[in-house]
C-alpha cells in the first residue's frame, strides 16, 4: 500500500497546528491563574494581632501583600497552620473581619475593607387622612404698649461714667463761652477742629464722620430734655442761662434710644428765678492797622 509524500506533509501540518494550539492555550491558562493562588507552602502563623499575622504570612510565602489601613493593628486575628496557598490563608486571616484581599497584578494581594452595604431610606409612613377642620381666624394683633418713667437718682449710684460740670464754678469757662470751649477741659472728650459749627465730637475715642449723611450720629446733644442734633456736627451752643452739663460716657440707648452709642451730653438751662434780677454781658474790641477800630 502506497502513500504519497503530499499526503503525508499535510498529516504532518494538520498534527503541528493542533500541538501549537494546545501549547497556546495551556500558556494562557496559567497565565489567567496567579501564581500565588496555585502554590501552596507550610504556614505557621500564631493568634495576635492582625498587623503582624500579615506580615508573618508575607515572609513564610513571599509573596507581597500591601495594606495601608491602621485598623488592622486593632483586631485580633486567629492562628493559621496548615499547608495553603496565600489567598487560602488570607481568606482564613480576615473572616470575622471588616476587611478582604483583593488579588492584585503580579501575583500579590491588596487588604481593604469591605464595601458598606447601601442602607435603603425606609419611605415614611403616610398618616391616615383626616376631614379637615375649619379653624377660626387670628385674633387681630394687639399692640404692646410698654410704659417707663424716669427716676431721680444720686450720681454715686450711677452704674456708669458721669461727669457733671457747674458753670456756678467761677472760672471754668470764660463769659459767654461756647460749648466747645468747655468740652476741651474734659480729658475724655476732643473734636475735630474745624471750627465753629463743624466739629465732630469724640468722646471716648468714638465719632462718626462729618458726612454721614441721614445716619445718626454716635453722640447725643440735648437741651434739658429736647434733644438738639441728629447728624449734624456739634452747634457750638453758648452757655447762656445754662446751669450745668452733664457728660454720660459710654451707650445710653436704653433711657435715650438710638444715637448715643459713644455717649451723651446734655446741657441743662439754669431755672427762672421770679424773685431776683440778674444779666450778663460781654464787650469786645479790635485795632487794624490802616483802618477804624471795631468792636461788638
Amino acid at each position: 500500500m502506497g502513500i504519497s509524500v503530499s499526503a503525508v506533509l499535510a498529516v504532518q501540518a494538520r498534527l503541528a497546528a493542533a500541538a501549537l494550539i494546545i501549547c497556546v492555550s495551556l500558556v494562557v491558562g496559567v497565565q489567567a491563574v496567579p501564581a500565588a493562588a496555585q502554590s501552596r507552602t507550610e504556614v505557621n502563623i500564631p493568634a495576635g494581632r492582625l498587623s503582624s499575622a500579615i506580615r508573618t504570612l508575607s515572609r513564610q510565602t513571599r509573596v507581597s501583600i500591601a495594606s495601608s489601613d491602621r485598623g488592622l493593628r486593632k483586631i485580633r486575628s486567629r492562628s493559621v497552620r496548615g499547608n495553603l496557598s496565600t489567598g487560602e490563608a488570607l481568606r482564613r486571616l480576615l473572616q470575622g473581619t471588616p476587611f478582604r484581599a483583593v488579588n492584585i497584578r503580579g501575583g500579590g494581594f491588596r487588604i481593604e475593607r469591605k464595601p458598606q452595604p447601601r442602607r435603603v431610606a425606609a419611605s415614611p409612613a403616610r398618616p391616615a387622612t383626616t376631614p379637615k377642620r375649619q379653624l377660626p381666624p387670628p385674633p387681630p394683633p394687639q399692640p404692646i404698649i410698654v410704659e417707663a418713667t424716669k427716676r431721680s437718682a444720686a450720681s454715686i449710684d450711677y452704674a456708669g461714667g458721669i461727669r457733671v460740670l457747674d458753670l456756678a464754678i467761677p472760672g471754668l469757662v470764660p463769659a459767654a463761652a461756647g460749648l466747645d470751649e468747655l468740652l476741651t477741659r474734659v480729658p475724655s472728650v476732643s473734636g475735630t477742629a474745624l471750627g465753629t459749627g463743624r466739629n465732630k465730637i469724640f468722646l471716648r475715642g468714638i465719632a462718626d464722620s462729618s458726612f454721614n449723611g441721614p445716619t445718626q450720629s454716635t453722640i447725643g446733644l440735648y437741651l434739658g430734655e429736647q434733644r438738639v442734633i441728629f447728624s449734624a456736627p456739634n452747634p457750638d451752643l453758648r452757655l447762656v442761662d445754662v446751669e450745668t452739663v452733664e457728660l454720660l460716657e459710654g451707650p445710653q440707648g436704653s433711657l435715650y434710644g438710638a444715637g448715643t452709642l459713644a455717649g451723651l451730653l446734655r446741657v441743662n438751662p439754669r431755672a427762672a428765678d421770679p424773685s431776683g434780677f440778674a444779666s450778663e454781658g460781654w464787650v469786645g474790641g479790635a485795632i487794624t492797622p490802616g483802618a477804624e477800630a471795631g468792636w461788638d
